[in-house]
Parts: structure tokens; sequence; C-alpha cells
């Protein structure tokens, strides 16, 4: 019986590192600024891109825009790795993670890689920044403008965290 339970505790143990670990994790939005109101309606794509080391991607999402002001649509939760699975290096690496927008027939689109970097001092809270964004996009804790690139949010909290493009700025 003894050995069994010591191949038993074997096989559990060479498993553990196989088991990928919450990172920090929000609920994103895509959101387009537009300085006034839309004799048409334009439509927003969003695509999601888990570059590196992401537990969860959300999805792509699309949204009508009419009015003037921010419009946002929610693209998912969105959680960084915060540990190494099958020898890759994510318990160390930052997880990048990439939202990209287009509106269809008018050349406006752009992107804001975002950079979930691990906090080993930072207990209690979370982070994110904007790498290579388009002009003028922000990340803010609300549906208005601000001029931030990078955002602090409580660490077992989920946001929500709003992207926000300009794409006619």
């Amino acid at each position: 019986m003894k050995t069994c339970n010591k191949i038993l505790l074997s096989v559990l143990v060479a498993m553990i590192p196989a088991v990928a670990h919450a990172g920090p994790g929000a609920v994103i939005y895509g959101c387009v600024y537009v300085p006034t109101a839309q004799s048409s309606a334009l439509t927003v794509n969003f695509t999601t891109l888990g570059n590196h080391c992401m537990n969860s991607i959300g999805s792509n999402a699309s949204m009508s825009v009419s009015a003037a002001g921010v419009t946002c649509v929610s693209v998912g939760y969105v959680e960084a790795q915060a540990s190494t699975t099958w020898g890759n290096t994510c318990g160390s690496d930052d997880s990048l993670w990439t939202l990209s927008y287009n509106v269809p027939n008018t050349g406006f689109s752009g992107s804001a890689l975002t950079d979930w970097p691990k906090n080993f001092l930072g207990i209690g809270h979370n982070s994110l920044s904007l790498q290579n964004q388009s002009p003028n996009t922000m990340i803010c804790g609300s549906q208005s403008l601000c001029t931030s690139t990078s955002i602090t949010w409580d660490a077992g909290s989920s946001g929500p965290l709003y992207i926000i493009f300009q794409p006619q700025s």
C-alpha cells in the first residue's frame, strides 16, 4: 500500500507544473470616442489576441456608434498567466495581450498592446500598461475620457477597465 501511495503522490507532484495559476484579470471594454454625432452609424469591430502568457483573452466583439462621446462594448474577461506551465517562462515573463479595432470602409483602425507585468512587490493590486498603442489611445477605470496609458486596480477585483480609441483624432 505504501508503494501505491508513493506512486500516486509522484504522479500528482509531476502534474503540478501543468496547472496554470490565475494571474491578474479584468473585464475589458473596447471603446471609441467620436467628437460629433454620426449621420450614419459606424460599425466598429474589436479583435482580441493573446500574444504571450495569457490564461484568457476575451472574445471579438462589434458595436454600432452614432452618438457623440464614448461608446463601449465588452470584449470579456482577460487574464494574465501567473505561473510557468509545460516549460514556458510565464512565471517570470510579463503577459502580453492586444486589442485592435477597425471601422470598415473608413480607413479607421488601430491597436494597443497591453503589458501585464509580474508585480512581485505590489501585493494587493494589479496593473497593466499600454505599449505601441495607436495615437490618443488610453486605458481608463470608467467609460469616460482620461489621459492614462497605465492603470492599477485592486487584486481580487475584475475591473472593469476601458481601452478607449479615438479614430477621428
